[in-house]
């Protein structure tokens, strides 16, 4: 999974990639696509690795689906765009790609409102939250929201 071409476009850091961040995302991926209600720090998601004999071949495919979904949303953003598509945002993304699917969104369709969406309303989120579980929490739910 982290080898997909999909976490190229994530503006990592130098910093964040020392960190394995883009590994800590996989691992959000999965509490996601496994149902687990818990926030994404360091101790919730070190509770639930270590909790996880394997990941099930249905949560392994569905995670699979949806980063192919969010790969083919961002394929055709230039190196401006890619910039704004942080780590924050990509764990809430990722929850939010069911319900625009569910709506019935082509990935062309996804990309251009994530690409509305971190312009016109991420600043906005970022100051009213003061910490980046805030900011996903946050985030998710207002793209929930926003998808209907």
């Amino acid at each position: 999974m982290g080898q997909h071409l999909f976490f190229e476009k994530i503006a990592f850091t130098k910093a964040d990639r020392n960190r394995y961040v883009d590994e800590q995302l996989i691992w959000q991926f999965i509490a996601s696509a496994s149902n687990q209600d818990m926030d994404f720090s360091g101790a919730s998601l070190n509770k639930f690795i270590s909790g996880l004999d394997e990941v099930p071949a249905h949560v392994a495919d569905l995670i699979e689906q949806k980063i192919d979904y969010m790969d083919a949303a961002f394929r055709n953003w230039d190196q401006a765009k890619r910039k704004m598509l942080k780590k924050v945002h990509v764990g809430s993304l990722f929850q939010v790609v069911d319900h625009a699917i569910e709506q019935g969104w082509t990935e062309e369709r996804f990309g251009e409102w994530v690409e509305s969406f971190l312009i016109d309303h991420i600043p906005w989120i970022v100051r009213m939250a003061n910490s980046v579980r805030r900011v996903q929490q946050a985030s998710s739910l207002y793209l929930k929201g926003l998808i209907t």
